[in-house]
């Protein structure tokens, strides 16, 4: 119940900053911050681009280019990388959040207060994101490859395709609502994200 809360939240808040059918970056630690701002973006504003945490500076802003990100939700230490990148003027970046901001602050928006203020519009009738309708078809998720062989390169998901994944595991694995997940691959790894943190929610178990 708390998540969906906080997901509606927060959703209604990037619908209300122009974000719809953008796409929106995320980084940081496996985290309850990166898994409810993946659903938020995922549940109806636009396509989320989640990015490896090891990157440099230089290969960030690559792929903030290449996906076109108009938005990034990232762990605090990578605040000074993202206004710069922002500043840059080279990629279409215009909203930056953080997950550890308990304010605004220098043009930085604080996750948590985008929740309460979400939450807040929904009690006042605002039921633009709850209602928005998801197409299942369209390219969801934007998930570049590792480089092993070569330059990474944007994967492009919809969400017909991770829910066919979601559909398909439980019968090659029994896991039930009983059951605890060990995360330890970062969530940006696709088999981490579909068959961690999303397959323990469509189950009900914990991670």
């Amino acid at each position: 119940k708390q998540v969906l809360e906080d997901v509606n939240g927060l959703g209604t808040s990037l619908l209300k900053r122009g974000l719809k059918d953008k796409r929106v970056a995320v980084i940081g630690r496996n985290c309850y911050q990166w898994c409810s701002s993946y659903l938020a973006v995922t549940g109806g504003i636009g396509c989320i681009v989640p990015l490896d945490k090891e990157l440099n500076a230089d290969e960030l802003k690559n792929q903030i280019a290449i996906s076109e990100a108009a938005c990034v939700v990232f762990d605090g230490k990578y605040t000074d990388i993202f206004k710069n990148i922002r500043a840059s003027g080279d990629t279409q970046l215009d909203v930056l959040i953080s997950f550890d901001a308990e304010t605004e602050k220098d043009g930085v928006l604080s996750w948590k207060q985008l929740i309460e203020e979400g939450k807040e519009m929904i009690e006042e009738g605002n039921f633009d994101y709850i209602n928005a309708e998801v197409d299942n078809e369209i390219m969801s998720i934007l998930i570049f490859t590792s480089g092993t062989t070569g330059k990474p390169k944007g994967v492009m998901l919809s969400q017909k395709n991770v829910c066919a994944e979601l559909m398909i595991a439980p019968t090659i694995f029994t896991l039930e609502a009983e059951d605890r997940y060990m995360s330890f691959l970062p969530l940006h790894h696709t088999y981490e994200a579909t068959c961690c943190f999303l397959m323990a929610m469509y189950k009900g178990s914990s991670v």
